[in-house]
């Protein structure tokens, strides 16, 4: 499962609410992760 979209993506399949079932060991070169930091106190 494809959650998001990635820069080429449509507007509207942006949202990680956005599910896109792929097949296992599937590849694309625009798939990725996103990372999150938050800042320290």
């Amino acid at each position: 499962m494809v959650r998001g979209g990635s820069w080429s993506s449509l507007p509207r399949y942006l949202r990680s609410a956005v599910r896109l079932s792929t097949h296992p060991g599937s590849r694309d070169l625009n798939g990725g992760f996103r990372l999150v930091l938050a800042p320290g106190p």
